[in-house]
């Protein structure tokens, strides 16, 4: 009799919804000779966010219109590899490590004595208006660093990046995220490798 109630429990039970798939981040940056040589170890903190992008799914922005005011929704099915904030932490710090250029390059929550604390504040990270012609993903940061000795922050930059998208399909829109990604992590290494610290000694 139990088994016959369980089993008529089961059949009335929903198909499981599909495990959804996967993301990572495809970045192509090129080295620039123009890059020195950098005498001080770099924490790297968690970028801050909105709720909306403090998480592992696909953040989409439709356009506001008279008749819709602007909306947010998720790709459907598709996620990132890990929350979003704490996927770019560890591709900041791979990206920064691969360019050999820095003493150390570290999370914040690694007991390291480092001279800089880089903190990024991520405004957009999102597909925009994916039905209009054409739609768009859209890319926006702002990066500050933080001297630990003084507590002050000696530089900040914002990164924008936004990549059209012609083909309404998802593999479009990924591909458009690793230009745009590609191009922002370029414009960043850049900046961070070459901004002018007085307070800090390096080498050529």
């Amino acid at each position: 009799m139990i088994l016959s109630l369980l089993s008529g429990c089961v059949q009335v039970l929903p198909d499981p919804a599909p495990p959804a798939q996967i993301y990572n981040l495809s970045v192509d940056v090129t080295t620039n000779k123009k890059w020195p040589n950098r005498n001080w170890q770099l924490s790297v903190a968690q970028p801050s966010t909105s709720l909306m992008l403090d998480s592992q799914r696909i953040a989409i922005r439709f356009q506001e219109t008279p008749d819709s005011p602007k909306t947010w929704d998720y790709v459907k099915e598709r996620k990132w590899i890990e929350r979003l904030p704490s996927m770019l932490q560890e591709d900041f710090i791979e990206q920064l490590t691969n360019t050999q250029k820095l003493k150390g390059v570290v999370k914040d929550t690694v007991a390291l004595n480092a001279d800089y604390l880089l903190l990024a504040t991520l405004y957009e990270f999102h597909i925009d208006n994916p039905f209009a012609s054409p739609a768009f993903v859209s890319l926006r940061l702002l990066m500050q660093l933080r001297d630990n000795e003084t507590q002050k922050i000696v530089a900040s930059k914002v990164f924008w990046q936004k990549q059209t998208v012609l083909e309404k399909n998802f593999p479009a829109f990924k591909k458009a995220f690793d230009q745009a990604y590609s191009l922002l992590v370029q414009d960043f290494l850049d900046w961070i490798l070459t901004v002018n610290l007085k307070s800090k000694a390096q080498t050529g």
